[in-house]
């Protein structure tokens, strides 16, 4: 039930953003990323996103083609990051990757992804195999 509940909200907020370009917020940050990735449940494919906070707790990541729009529940990751710019860190599982961190521009600290059930399940079958760093321009 809390599931349910939790995928239906995700919709209703990736529904309202999808209607609503995300824009040049001061913490948004534009990145390329070349492979098909998972953010929860939400399977985003290759290319060019946009990527900002719309909460303290909250990103959303929006395909430049404005097809996939996808929202995360963040928690504030512990300390700096080695990486001056701002970047991405995902997850390597076989083929799947999951988003783990997004370190956004004009912010202090990185945001993590909450781990997704989605996550979970593969990474009980699937021994992890890397974690993959994408800097922003």
């Amino acid at each position: 039930m809390k599931t349910a509940r939790f995928v239906l909200v995700a919709v209703l907020i990736a529904t309202a953003f999808a209607a609503v370009p995300v824009t040049a917020e001061t913490s948004s940050t534009n990145v390329n990323i070349p492979f098909n990735f998972q953010v929860g449940s939400t399977i985003l494919p290759a290319g060019d996103y946009t990527v900002a906070m719309v909460t303290d707790k909250a990103i959303v990541l929006q395909h430049k083609g404005g097809e996939a729009v996808a929202v995360a529940l963040t928690n504030a990751v512990n300390g700096k990051s080695s990486e001056a710019r701002p970047h991405f860190l995902f997850n390597r599982y076989g083929r799947n990757y999951f988003l783990a961190e997004a370190w956004l521009r004009n912010t202090d600290s990185g945001r993590a992804m909450m781990v997704s059930d989605a996550e979970r399940e593969i990474a009980g079958k699937v021994r992890k195999t890397h974690t993959i760093l994408l800097a922003s321009k």
